[in-house]
């Protein structure tokens, strides 16, 4: 077995040959995390849901890694138009409600495949 611990998000898994997220060491690098609901294989219907659906995949994955939010440094958000990043801001500061104790962040435009709004991507760092 290699050093690399590689996840998948159940229901949430990519179409090409990628994990959800790998783990060496104690920090832990996501692919792009979709806003995909885990049981039905759907996306969601607009921003909103996206971004919730997100999140709640973000969710699972550092349950998986056991972790959790504290343990993210870093989250991009990939958006098909930024300039909707108040929507996104409302579960941001759902989930880092302390504005002293939040990870970075960095949102950018893309150009998303069909049916996307956001996508996110996150950096953690693992208890040792």
């Amino acid at each position: 077995m290699g050093k690399r611990k590689t996840y998948y998000i159940p229901g949430v898994e990519h179409s090409n040959p990628i994990p959800s997220a790998v783990q060496i060491g104690n920090v832990l690098h996501s692919s792009l995390i979709q806003g995909i609901e885990p049981s039905t294989g759907k996306i969601g219907s607009n921003l909103y849901e996206q971004t919730r659906l997100c999140f709640q995949n973000l969710q699972t994955l550092l349950d998986m890694a056991g972790a959790n939010s504290d343990d993210i440094i870093h989250i991009t958000v990939l958006m098909k138009d930024p300039s909707d990043r108040t929507i996104v801001n409302d579960v941001w500061l759902e989930w880092f409600p302390d504005k002293d104790d939040r990870p970075a962040r960095q949102v950018l435009k893309f150009d998303p495949p069909t049916g996307y709004d956001i996508l996110i991507e996150v950096v953690a760092m693992l208890d040792s």
